[in-house]
C-alpha cells in the first residue's frame, strides 16, 4: 500500500461532475434511473474509485487502468457490445 499524504485530494473532474448532473454520465449499471440518488451514487463511486486507486501500488493502479481502458475500447468495437453513453 502506498503512503498517501493526508492533504492529498481525491475527487472528479468538473467535466465528469457536469455530465453526471446533466444525466449524461457513463455508468456500469444500466438499471440506474436518472434521479438525485443515482447522481449521488455516481459521484460517490468515482470519488471512491479515485481514493482506492491511490491506495494501490502505482504499478498495480496503472495496470488496472490499462485493463479498464482496453476493455472499454474492446466493448465499443465488438458487434453486440455497446458502450454506455
Amino acid at each position: 500500500m502506498r503512503i498517501i499524504d493526508n492533504d492529498a485530494m481525491v475527487g472528479l473532474s468538473i467535466r465528469d461532475l457536469r455530465n453526471i448532473m446533466a444525466g449524461r454520465a457513463a455508468t456500469e449499471n444500466a438499471n440506474l434511473a436518472n434521479n438525485p440518488e443515482t447522481k449521488h451514487k455516481q459521484i460517490a463511486d468515482l470519488v471512491s474509485k479515485d481514493f482506492y486507486l491511490k491506495m494501490l501500488p502505482e504499478e498495480l493502479a496503472t495496470l488496472h487502468m490499462m485493463v479498464a481502458y482496453t476493455f472499454t475500447t474492446w466493448s465499443t468495437s465488438v458487434p453486440g457490445h455497446f458502450a454506455e453513453a
